[in-house]
């Protein structure tokens, strides 16, 4: 009998080409294959295996062998599992076999795997993987389950390896709850180095009506502004004017590599800072959505658009004062 199972894709179809793909769930795969449980995903270092990426989903049922017409039977936990259905040994073991018959086929490969409950790994079968045929021209697939929006503000070009690893909402999750505001998270996937984005919701709660209730009358959004404007782009500001004084072509090579690290810390430091402001800045403009609707009755998004554009770092592609960007707009709108 399985204690787990799953497919193991030696190839991360999203992301780098040495990272892996794995997909389990509790007992038999025939939940996972037929789509009726929703899997914990993880994505692995091929080479490393270190753990890069976790999502775990609760788990009500599973699929146990059975002498049916079908082989197994679906059965209803007695309580939701809400832990991790491999462990990190099993993920070690998965990453060295699909790196070993990866090596052994010479191409990436769509592996199904089982776990038995002494923590044995069985191979069950291993295919090429065929997403990966390639016809000349890249296919843009949905990077997860549910929605996804693709973002050409924050990603108007392909993004580095190095963006990927630093770009993200984690630091804005406290916000979030303090303002009251649904969004947990922003979760960010990319294809083919293009940035798009899902939204993680919180379930109402009364905790977060007395948050939401709290900031608004409170006018906690004022404070928010005020640290805003009197600490975080004070000291955005000084750093980068730092940054500025030096001339990079002066410096010796170590000093150079010196320098180009920092830059890259504080950016990733400003990101961090920025995000901290997020949800606040959301419920702000959502109240004046919200407001506006009401005065002229017009529609939210019809208020929202009197916002886009408004500075040249939100308008993403439309932003013509980048040289690179006003060349593809020019070309974009040469071949309608």
């Amino acid at each position: 009998e399985a204690k787990s199972s799953g497919v193991c894709f030696s190839k991360n179809l999203w992301g780098k080409p040495d990272e892996i793909m794995v997909e389990a769930v509790l007992g038999q795969g025939e939940g996972l294959v037929g789509g009726e449980i929703t899997p914990d995903r993880y994505v692995v270092g091929k080479y490393t295996s270190k753990l890069c990426f976790k999502e775990l989903s609760p788990q009500t049922h599973k699929f146990v062998r059975s002498d049916n017409i079908d082989g197994v039977e679906k059965v209803a936990l007695a309580e939701p599992f809400e832990g991790s259905v491999l462990s990190p040994r099993n993920i070690k073991a998965l990453t060295m076999a699909a790196r070993a018959i990866e090596e052994f086929y010479n191409r990436p490969q769509d592996i199904e795997f089982a776990i038995d409950e002494d923590d044995t790994l069985f191979i069950l079968q291993s295919r090429p993987i065929t997403t990966l045929e390639s016809t000349g021209a890249l296919s843009f697939l949905p990077p997860g389950e549910g929605f996804w929006t693709f973002d050409p503000t924050h990603f108007p070009r392909p993004a580095s390896p190095w963006l990927r690893d630093n770009y993200g909402f984690q630091y804005a999750a406290h916000n979030s709850r303090r303002t009251g505001c649904m969004i947990k998270d922003i979760k960010f996937r990319f294809v083919h180095q293009f940035g798009y984005s899902q939204p993680d919701f919180l379930p109402p709660s009364e905790a977060l009506e007395r948050a939401a209730e709290a900031y608004w009358s409170k006018k906690l959004y004022e404070d928010d502004y005020r640290e805003f404007t009197d600490f975080f782009r004070p000291e955005c500001e000084a750093l980068q004017d730092e940054l500025h004084s030096v001339n990079p072509s002066s410096l010796s090579h170590r000093a150079l590599a010196t320098y180009v690290a920092r830059c890259f810390d504080l950016t990733a430091e400003f990101w961090k800072r920025h995000h901290t402001y997020t949800f606040p800045a959301f419920v702000v403009v959502g109240d004046y959505m919200n407001r506006m609707a009401e005065m002229t009755g017009k529609d939210e998004m019809d208020t929202l658009a009197l916002l886009e554009s408004a500075s040249p770092e939100s308008r993403g592609l439309l932003n013509r004062e980048d040289p690179l960007l006003a060349d593809m707009y020019d070309l974009l709108t040469k071949s309608e």
